[in-house]
C-alpha cells in the first residue's frame, strides 16, 4: 500500500473513531449521538482546512472548502437548537450565551475560509 493511501485511511480512521467514541459519551437519543458525531468530525475538518490556510496548501478542493465553511454554522446551530426544542419543557438556563459565541466562532471561521477562496481564485485568474 503506497504512504499516501495509508496515511488517508489511517487519518479517516482516527476522525471517525474519535467522532464516535465522543458521540458514545453523549446522553440522549440517536439524533443527539449523531449530532455529537457530526460535530466532532466537522471539527477536525475545519482545523484541516484552517491549517490549510495558515500553511497555503492546496490539499482541499475548492468545492470542499465551500461545504466545509457552510456546514459548520450550520452544524453549529443544529448542536444547539435540537436539545433545547425536544426538551422544551425544562429550562434551558445560559445556552443563549454559549450558542451565540460558538456560533461567532463559527462565523469567524466561515469567513476566514470564504476569504481564503477569493484570494485563491484572484490568484488563478
Amino acid at each position: 500500500m503506497k504512504l499516501k493511501t495509508l496515511a488517508a485511511l489511517l487519518c479517516v480512521f482516527i476522525v471517525i473513531v474519535l467522532s464516535g467514541l465522543n458521540a458514545w459519551n453523549i446522553w440522549g437519543d440517536f439524533v443527539e449521538k449523531a449530532i455529537s458525531f457530526t460535530t466532532t468530525a466537522m471539527l477536525f475538518l475545519v482545523v484541516m482546512a484552517l491549517f490549510d490556510v495558515w500553511r497555503g496548501g492546496k490539499n482541499f478542493k475548492v468545492n470542499e472548502i465551500k461545504a466545509i465553511a457552510i456546514s459548520f454554522p450550520i452544524i453549529t446551530v443544529i448542536e444547539y437548537v435540537y436539545p433545547v426544542i425536544k426538551y422544551s419543557e425544562q429550562k434551558h438556563s445560559g445556552w443563549l450565551f454559549s450558542m451565540s459565541m460558538d456560533l461567532m466562532l463559527a462565523f469567524f471561521v466561515s469567513s476566514v475560509l470564504w476569504s481564503y477562496l477569493k484570494k485563491c481564485q484572484y490568484l488563478v485568474e
